[in-house]
């Protein structure tokens, strides 16, 4: 397996090497290109009868979108094996989840102002959001990216009750309700992402490249995925394949950072094998702070490459998927000196260079995706694998402080087995870790080896307006280490289990719909929480692990109301859990190598409420302006009188929204108004401070280019004011370092077909 991680890092070192690949996959394949479209089914509008041309037909489990030409028709290649469960939907209208078989020569959709809901895929049987028991927040991208960022964290940090927290503008990661790193499981098309998540100082390893959309499930409601997930699943999930070929050149620049981003991708297909390619660079400087200074080596680039191949024959469907990601973090806020003041982290010029502090990440996801179809049961396997390679350089450039390899081999058996008004899903899921540490000049954790495996099994039922769900999982975990640690012996076994529900209920009336969850969740202590000792540089403190964890064990109640009318939708989510054996990180009042000491410790218990509220107005007299604001707040204590630390503030989030008519040469697609009201943050923790509160506006113009190649251009002003804050979540919050200042930012994305 090392030699393996060695020879694709070579290979991947040279830029040159994706755009060669690039242009050679698309000048072999382009000539063989074969359609052959053999059966038509129309979508017309319910009332009219007459066919909508902005209509299509998303095939679930082909991620493949068919699109109708100006009659409402849609040509089905005689690749595809039908039946196949669709997605029948059109702008403006309300979508359909159906059977398409080859006798389907009609569907009919009811007209609507406006459609937020979105096909969740993150569970066994896709669902249209509206009908899903749980609460699953799902979004594609560029719903998200009205205001847009380089940053995918910050991207899904529009959605209620997500939350950005990092060190500096290359590193970032979720928060869901007050949990994040280790508690929170994220999720690539179904492949578990593993990448030394318990530090602070490690991002998600994703980027925007080639991602279609993110569903959010909050809490551990989802027993399909492992343990682990008290905070809840990110589930991203990639572009759909395409029939016809088509390709695209995107690019952006943002003032503030001098953030260079560019992306090419394609998409063609050949008889029944469909591919997706998709290559990006990104280099940042030190981003300004709004007093015209500059963060000191708060500078990153990555490079990232993905490919996807699909086939798909008779009751067999097969997707591989590959992703590699290289990236260079610089580390900001670093210091030796322990007297140093904000001075010491500020500068008056600007810099992309490499230098030390950073982190080098190399990481590698491959995924081998089947599907098995037997009358109406179908037969999930999911096997992939991850490889982080995990760097930080501190003193010396040729030397690393840390190095870290980490190997993840996870796999996820579903077997689905739907009736009319009811459905079984069991399955396996698993996971085999290999954590050594390579040649470096220290150790933060020992080698270690783990394997987990989980068995569950989900019934669903309907009855009238009644939906009903249940399941339970059982999950063992074994972690042993491989060399002896800082008087901790090689061999030395942990083993841990646990048993776990999730019950929920769902009503609809007319245009309510009422739900209830009731769901339990556990996560096992890592190797960094029961074993560290050592300098963790880029977090700036030295941590000490804790051999007496316990696993936590969380129980969550979850309730959400939900009101979609013509014009207006509104949903109300609180939720209280509680969390027995709650592990924490405590500040000490001592100092090793000159750096503060933190230990890992344990609460009895912690309790986290609150909840989100959301509403979306679309006035009848103005079809073209949409409303949207929500209100997310989260309080978590220790005890009556001691509060959880590293709570998000209470944010009210508010967007408006103007679209264009989209027509002409140079047409307006929309134009968008965002503003965002972070509340201070008193209820903290111990020795942590509190946070006042402060204001956030952006503003984004959306223009689609209609000449030769269908272009979109993009524009605005992120932070519009120049606004000096400091996020309670930051990182870099105890050394008085602002988050970045206004940021002016222009993109173009030219489409080839």
């Amino acid at each position: 397996m090392h030699f393996n991680y060695v020879y694709l890092q070579r290979s991947f070192k040279d830029n040159s090497f994706l755009m060669k690949l690039f242009t050679f996959i698309i000048t072999l394949f382009s000539s063989f290109l074969i359609f052959g479209q053999t059966t038509v089914c129309t979508i017309v509008d319910k009332e009219s009868q007459s066919g909508i041309s902005s209509s299509s037909i998303y095939m679930l489990d082909l991620s493949l979108t068919l699109y109708a030409n100006e009659n409402g028709d849609v040509s089905i290649d005689s690749t595809i094996t039908l039946p196949q469960e669709v997605e029948v939907k059109a702008l403006g209208y309300k979508s359909e989840i159906i059977t398409l078989t080859k006798n389907t020569t009609k569907v009919e959709l009811e007209a609507l102002h406006y459609h937020l809901e979105e096909v969740i895929v993150s569970v066994p049987n896709s669902q249209l959001q509206r009908q899903h028991i749980i609460n699953v927040e799902a979004r594609k991208m560029e719903q998200l990216s009205y205001i847009p960022s380089s940053d995918i964290v910050e991207q899904i940090s529009n959605i209620p009750g997500v939350e950005t927290t990092g060190n500096g503008a290359g590193i970032s990661k979720p928060t869901i309700r007050g949990l994040s790193g280790s508690r929170i499981v994220t999720l690539l098309n179904g492949l578990r992402i593993e990448n030394q998540q318990w530090g602070a100082d490690h991002g998600t390893g994703i980027t925007n490249i080639g991602i279609k959309g993110v569903e959010i499930i909050k809490g551990p409601a989802s027993l399909l995925y492992g343990s682990d997930a008290l905070g809840g699943i990110i589930y991203f999930t990639d572009q759909d394949y395409s029939i016809k070929p088509e390709s695209y050149i995107k690019s952006s620049f943002e003032s503030n950072n001098l953030g260079i981003n560019s992306e090419v991708g394609t998409k063609f297909s050949l008889k029944n094998l469909r591919v997706n390619i998709f290559g990006s660079q990104s280099s940042q400087a030190d981003y300004q702070i709004p007093s015209g200074e500059f963060v000191k080596n708060a500078r990153f680039s990555n490079y990232n490459f993905k490919t996807a191949i699909g086939y798909q024959k008779k009751n067999y469907n097969l997707n591989l998927k590959y992703n590699y990601l290289s990236g260079r973090v610089g580390i900001p806020g670093h210091t030796h000196s322990a007297n140093a003041t904000l001075k010491d982290f500020l500068s008056t010029s600007q810099s992309r260079a490499t230098t030390i502090p950073a982190q080098v990440i190399n990481n590698h996801y491959l995924l081998l995706d089947n599907k098995f179809y037997f009358n109406k049961n179908t037969l999930s396997m999911k096997v992939g694998h991850v490889i982080n390679h995990l760097q930080e350089y501190d003193e010396k450039v040729t030397f690393p402080a840390i190095n870290l390899l980490l190997n993840t081999t996870n796999y996820n058996i579903q077997y689905s087995i739907p009736a009319e008004k009811s459905g079984i899903v069991i399955g396996v899921q698993g996971m085999l870790q290999d954590n050594s540490n390579e040649r470096a000049s220290e150790q933060i954790i020992p080698d270690a080896t783990s394997f987990e495996n989980g068995l569950f099994a989900l019934y669903n039922r309907s009855i009238k307006k009644l939906e009903f769900q249940a399941g339970i999982r059982y999950d063992f975990k074994h972690l042993q280490l491989n060399n002896d640690f800082k008087g901790t012996e090689n061999g030395t076994q942990k083993q841990f289990n646990s048993i776990n529900y999730s019950t929920g209920f769902a009503y609809e009336n007319k245009s309510n719909v009422y739900r209830l969850n009731l769901s339990s969740g556990y996560r096992a202590p890592n190797t960094s929480e029961l074993y560290s000792n050592g300098v963790h540089h880029a977090a700036l403190r030295y941590e000490l692990g804790n051999t007496n964890l316990q696993s936590e064990q969380a129980n969550q109640v979850d309730l959400s109301w939900e009101l979609s009318k013509e014009h207006l939708s509104i949903i109300i989510n609180p939720y209280f859990s509680l969390i027995n054996n709650y592990i924490y990180i405590s500040p000490l009042d001592s100092m090793i190598d000159n750096k503060n000491v933190y230990e890992y410790q344990q609460a009895n218990k912690a309790t986290l409420f609150g909840g989100e509220l959301g509403v979306h107005y679309h006035p009848h007299f103005a079809h073209q302006i949409h409303f949207e604001t929500n209100f997310s707040y989260t309080e978590g204590r220790l005890s009556e009188d001691a509060f959880l630390p590293l709570i998000p503030q209470p944010k009210l989030n508010s967007l408006i929204k103007y679209e264009g008519k989209r027509e002409g040469k140079i047409a307006l697609n929309n134009i968008s108004l965002q503003h965002q009201y972070f509340l201070p943050q008193n209820n903290i923790g111990l020795n942590e401070s509190a946070s006042i509160d402060y204001h956030l506006v952006h503003i984004g113009v959306h223009l689609d280019l209609n000449f030769k190649w269908q272009s979109q251009l993009n524009f605005g002003v992120r932070n519009l004011f120049n606004e000096a804050y400091i996020n309670h979540l930051s990182q870099l919050k105890y050394l008085g370092i602002n988050n970045p200042g206004r940021n002016i930012y222009i993109g173009l994305k030219i489409n080839i077909k």
